[in-house]
């Protein structure tokens, strides 16, 4: 009985590794820009292949989804919820994109630091880390997408979008901007102040304090995505943020790709009535429209110079 006892002790005190590390697994992970290191001309934050992870018993839900180191996308695209299993010190993740599994290589886990690497892989380990609840200081948000490669041409989302507390959102393109620099008020849309909690709740992890201004990681002759952000607190920017090939933290990607992901068609969403502000928001969206093409130094943009560009958006 006492031989017995001590084998049900011993069974029930050393779990298999692969529990162990299902259970070590659980809730969310971002990537620690702490740990990044460069290899030749990439950084550690740039050639990550996700932008963090949630587990969730079996399933492991993705803020993003995969996107290809070999081929350079550049562009992570809206995320889903998948399958997961862990194979000794391998964890695979099914990739619904591709249809098949990608795995990492598990160095180190525990409850709140995990390194992997990417198997016969020389690109150097990713920590990842637990994202802490930051608190949303700002009230209102414009950001501006400019895609583009050496022939200043889009190649992936040029979005304009704009939120604020009182519930005021507006969606559009720059494509749209610079073929009719007048945006017209309906254009702006009064959302439910649930829908508009949810989006600012979704930069709950984004410690705006701390982070860096600029996260410029480029990656060659490979198309780019430049996004720049501009952060409000009542009319006044608190913090202005630019990065180029969602290189940026986790966090504040997690909180972009929900407003680049709202589709104000589908919701029961009306025009703004209390017009009062617009006209102070239109001029923001135009200055900071300027400022980005003017930082990627184009000597044309959508055919025209920048002289030229200033004095077409005046019409905004």
């Amino acid at each position: 009985m006492k031989k017995l006892l001590i084998l049900i002790l011993l069974f029930t005190a050393c779990k298999p590794k692969d529990k162990e590390i299902f259970e070590l697994l659980q809730g969310s992970w971002a990537f620690d820009f702490k740990s990044a290191r460069t290899v030749g001309y990439t950084s550690g934050s740039n050639y990550r292949d996700n932008c963090g992870f949630t587990f969730n018993g079996d399933i492991c839900e993705l803020p993003c989804s995969f996107r290809s180191y070999f081929s350079f996308q550049n562009c992570f695209q809206p995320g889903y919820k998948t399958k997961f299993k862990i194979l000794g010190d391998t964890l695979k993740i099914w990739n619904r994109l591709s249809n098949a599994w990608n795995p990492y290589l598990i160095e180190f886990i525990s409850k709140d630091s995990m390194v992997i690497n990417f198997p016969n892989e020389n690109l150097g380990k990713l920590t990842y880390v637990r994202p802490k609840v930051e608190e949303v200081n700002f009230n209102e948000i414009i950001m501006i997408n400019v895609s583009f490669n050496d022939s200043g041409e889009s190649s992936c989302s040029d979005d304009i979008l704009y939120l604020n507390k009182s519930g005021i959102f507006f969606k559009s393109t720059v494509e749209k901007v610079m073929s009719s620099p007048k945006i017209r008020n309906e254009e702006f849309l009064q959302i439910s102040p649930s829908e508009m909690d949810d989006l600012f709740e979704s930069f709950r992890y984004y410690n705006i304090k701390t982070s860096s201004d600029l996260f410029i990681q480029p990656r060659g002759d490979a198309d780019a995505i430049r996004r720049f952000f501009s952060f409000y607190k009542d009319g006044e920017i608190i913090k202005k943020v630019e990065i180029e090939n969602e290189s940026g933290p986790d966090e504040l990607i997690w909180g972009y790709h929900k407003i680049e992901g709202f589709d104000q068609l589908s919701i029961k969403s009306k025009a703004v009535t209390n017009k009062k502000d617009l006209k102070r928001i239109k001029e923001e969206i135009k200055i900071n429209l300027l400022e980005g093409v003017k930082s990627l130094e184009f000597s044309r943009f959508y055919e025209k110079t920048i002289e030229e560009l200033e004095s077409y958006l005046d019409g905004i």
